[in-house]
C-alpha cells in the first residue's frame, strides 16, 4: 500500500473513480478509505486556494455554497470568466472543457459541484487546479471590494 503516497491527485481520483464502480469488491472498504486518506494527505500539501475543490466534503456541494461571486461575475459567460486570468496557455482547456458541462454562464457554472467537474473529459488536475484558483481569486477581489 505504500505506492498509494507516491501518487498524484488525479491518479488518486481516478483510483477512488475505479474502486466506487467496484462496490461490490471484497477489498472496496478495506482499499477506499486508504485511497481517500492518501488524497486528503495530498490535499493538505496544496494551497487553501485549490484545496477547498478537491475536499471529499464539498464534493455533493454547488460551487456558489463554496465560493461567494459578485454579481457582475455571475453574469459573465464561462469564455469571459476563464479570460479574467493571466494564464492565456490553460484558459482555452478549461473554457472548451466547461463548455462540455453545457454551462455558458458563471451562474450556472455555480450550479455544479466540484465532483461534477472533476468528471468533465479533458478537465484534468492542472486545469482544475487552475479553475479553482481562478474562483478563489475572483471571490478575494470581490470580498476586498465590498471592505474597500
Amino acid at each position: 500500500m505504500a505506492f498509494i503516497r507516491n501518487l498524484s491527485l488525479g491518479e488518486l481520483d481516478y483510483l477512488i473513480d475505479s474502486l466506487n464502480k467496484n462496490r461490490e469488491d471484497p477489498n472496496y472498504h478495506i482499499l477506499y478509505p486508504k485511497v481517500e486518506e492518501a488524497k486528503q494527505r495530498a490535499l493538505l500539501n496544496e494551497e487553501s486556494s485549490t484545496m477547498w475543490f478537491f475536499l471529499a466534503k464539498n464534493d455533493s456541494k454547488p460551487l456558489m455554497e463554496l465560493v461567494s461571486l459578485p454579481q457582475h461575475i455571475q453574469e459573465k459567460s464561462i469564455h469571459e470568466l476563464v479570460e479574467l486570468s493571466p494564464d492565456t496557455q490553460i484558459n482555452a482547456r478549461i473554457s472548451n472543457s466547461l463548455h462540455r458541462t453545457g454551462c455558458t454562464s458563471v451562474a450556472e457554472l455555480l450550479q455544479k459541484t466540484p465532483y461534477e467537474l472533476r468528471l468533465v473529459r479533458y478537465f484534468g488536475v492542472s486545469s482544475q487546479k487552475h479553475f479553482a484558483e481562478l474562483l478563489w481569486n475572483l471571490q478575494e477581489k470581490g470580498e476586498r471590494h465590498r471592505e474597500g
